[in-house]
């Protein structure tokens, strides 16, 4: 009767200790997943998307009727969604950078927790899913420059060049044999390199909404550029030079990439 008697009442519901308290929640929760990401750690990272372990939902941090409560337990979240996106980093960092390898493997694992997000409906609005959303989108568009370097690299870097020199106001007097030289190569392979981009993005991207979505970025950027390239040609040659016969006109391209659209 004493033991019964001495033994100290349970905490009130909300305090430190208590079932659905922050204190439960960062660690009875947030400890062992803590763990699990250090475990991971020392994994080797594929391409693919981390496999994800369904878990009953977490208290949600503005559950709590005390804002101390809350904003602890939403501390504590952000801490743990931190070690995620550098567990990650750090599994990336162990695939070969140039070839776009890292942005695939980043692109696939923040689309896997934004698809999990709308699985659980939350808001795209919240702090949580813009979070990974932008991290995606740097993710895609490292991936589109690395691809359309890996094809088209002496002509994205003419490009480039020739817009730096034109911006600091130095001369812009080309060289029609180099020049010519860009328009015959890409006029002889910008199909089939079309071509093995869909096969890429397709076999590379877990998820095939977020592959069309990459696709489509490449396809934009590749227009994007070669639409620079005979803008400088436009302004160099005050006629149409020797080359110009090899010049493939926008509306083409735009016609190729809108076959692949319909594909989708």
């Amino acid at each position: 009767a004493r033991a019964v008697a001495d033994k100290p009442p349970p905490p009130p519901v909300g305090s430190p200790g208590a079932p659905g308290s922050p204190d439960t929640f960062s660690n009875a929760a947030v400890a062992p997943a803590r763990a699990a990401l250090d475990k991971m750690s020392s994994a080797v990272a594929d391409l693919a998307p981390l496999t994800p372990r369904r878990r009953p939902s977490l208290p949600r941090a503005d559950s709590y009727g005390d804002t101390t409560a809350a904003a602890d337990a939403a501390a504590a979240a952000r801490g743990l969604r931190d070690r995620v996106a550098h567990l990650l980093e750090a599994l990336a960092k162990r695939l070969p950078d140039a070839s776009g390898d890292r942005a695939v493997f980043l692109a696939n694992n923040y689309d896997l927790v934004l698809s999990i997000f709308a699985e659980r409906g939350v808001d795209a609005r919240t702090a949580d899913a813009t979070f990974w959303a932008a991290k995606l989108a740097v993710e895609r568009e490292r991936f589109v420059e690395a691809t359309l370097d890996a094809s088209f690299r002496q002509l994205i870097a003419f490009v480039r060049a020739t817009e730096r020199e034109a911006e600091r106001g130095g001369a812009t007097d080309l060289d029609e044999g180099v020049v010519g030289a860009l328009a015959a190569t890409f006029a002889a392979t910008w199909r089939d390199a079309l071509v093995r981009v869909n096969a890429d993005v397709l076999r590379l991207f877990a998820n095939f909404v977020n592959g069309v979505e990459v696709l489509k970025q490449v396809l934009t950027q590749l227009l994007l550029y070669y639409t620079r390239f005979q803008e400088i040609v436009r302004k160099a040659w005050k006629k149409p030079p020797a080359f110009a016969k090899d010049l493939v006109p926008t509306a083409t391209i735009l016609e190729e990439i809108k076959k692949y659209s319909r594909i989708f």
